[in-house]
């Protein structure tokens, strides 16, 4: 492991272009050669592991360095992962199940059967699933986020020479460096905290005006959120909230299981998962009127509280709003409203210069999305 981070050190810039151009390759490789879904797909999965092992490695020790410290998601995933094995080991599986469900699929499709392929499918959100209770109950009834695993928070390309400045000051000495930082870092909040050493130095001939004051207490301040514990960036969920997630999370499986029921071609799957989604988050966005009216003894203040929605909470609401989009690619919706525009758009921009590149791009991924669940399903 040791000698394995050392080696990231010393060629970070390496590994950062060759992930970055691996990636790009994934998206122009569709359509190239028989069977170049699958290698892309296969090469986006082992870059997306592969890229996720090396920010567990790196981050911690060179994480959070931007300004202002880690990002509020960051600190909110980072003290969910410290609250015991059990949870790591859930937001890690589902996290390597949303980087190979697609390839799963491919491989089970073209090389066994379509039956086969509806059993790995059904294994995948199985599991998937079973990890989304384990993380919903071990964060005590909290909104899960759509990444489980913290992002990445560095830069690939400076990682060397930052660790060849470390080494630098830790054999020239640290303490006249550290006293001249502007920053300290919290050692458990990882918060950044202002240094005060250049603020207490009298400044001579200097009229400090009422506004000066004021100016200064401001950029001292904290936000509402920046004062919140990690495990508060998210608030735990109750009454109609709780029912709400749940609808969330089974909402894969009963799609699933009215799809093999009915068959693709049926509106029965697609709106009995249309009113599922729909009613999750018509619930979240309306749960402090809905735990009122359930709760008419609450108290005026308690009811100010929960209408107040945090930031991770709202970039949550507003991708499970964003993936409704997906329902315009599933069966029976498609083929009966969309194939056919789509079909034309890429057709009259194929013979435009420069929008030609991106709808022969598009082309290329038509029939992906007609023939693959988990592209329409992420």
């Amino acid at each position: 492991m040791d000698s394995y981070a050392n080696f990231l050190i010393k060629h970070a810039p390496v590994v950062g272009s060759l992930e970055s151009l691996a990636e790009s390759v994934t998206y122009i490789l569709p359509g190239r050669f028989e069977h170049s879904e699958i290698v892309a797909e296969a090469l986006h999965s082992f870059v997306s592991i592969i890229s996720t092992y090396h920010d567990a490695v790196l981050s911690k020790h060179f994480g959070s360095k931007t300004k202002g410290g880690p990002s509020k998601f960051n600190l909110y995933v980072r003290h969910l992962m410290s609250l015991g094995p059990m949870y790591r080991v859930a937001a890690y599986l589902a996290t390597l199940c949303d980087f190979t469900q697609v390839f799963s699929e491919m491989l089970a499709k073209d090389y066994v059967g379509e039956q086969f392929r509806w059993k790995v499918i059904a294994k995948i959100e199985v599991i998937k699933l079973l990890c989304r209770i384990v993380m919903f109950r071990k964060s005590k009834n909290r909104m899960l986020l759509g990444s489980h695993v913290p992002e990445r928070d560095y830069d690939m390309a400076t990682i060397q020479k930052e660790h060849n400045d470390r080494l630098l000051q830790n054999s020239t000495g640290s303490n006249s460096s550290f006293e001249q930082k502007s920053e300290v870092r919290g050692k458990h909040s990882g918060k950044m905290i202002p240094s005060i050493s250049g603020d207490i130095k009298p400044k001579a001939n200097a009229n400090v005006t009422e506004q000066d004051v004021v100016s200064f207490l401001n950029k001292k301040a904290s936000s509402v959120t920046e004062a919140l514990l990690p495990i508060d960036l998210v608030s735990r969920l109750e009454g109609p909230g709780v029912v709400a997630e749940w609808i969330h999370m089974l909402r894969p499986i009963a799609y699933l299981v009215a799809l093999r029921q009915y068959g693709a071609k049926s509106w029965n799957p697609w709106i009995l998962s249309l009113i599922m989604e729909a009613s999750s988050l018509g619930i979240h966005m309306n749960q402090s009127s809905l735990t009122a009216l359930l709760n008419k003894r609450s108290e005026g203040n308690e009811a100010r509280k929960s209408t107040f929605r945090k930031v991770l909470e709202k970039d949550e609401l507003q991708r499970r709003l964003w993936l409704l989009c997906y329902y315009m690619l599933r069966d029976p919706c498609y083929s009966l409203f969309v194939k056919d525009r789509l079909n034309k758009f890429c057709e009259s921009m194929a013979k435009k210069p420069i929008i030609s590149l991106a709808s022969g791009l598009l082309a290329d991924y038509i029939p992906l999305w007609e023939g693959y669940y988990f592209l329409v399903n992420p």
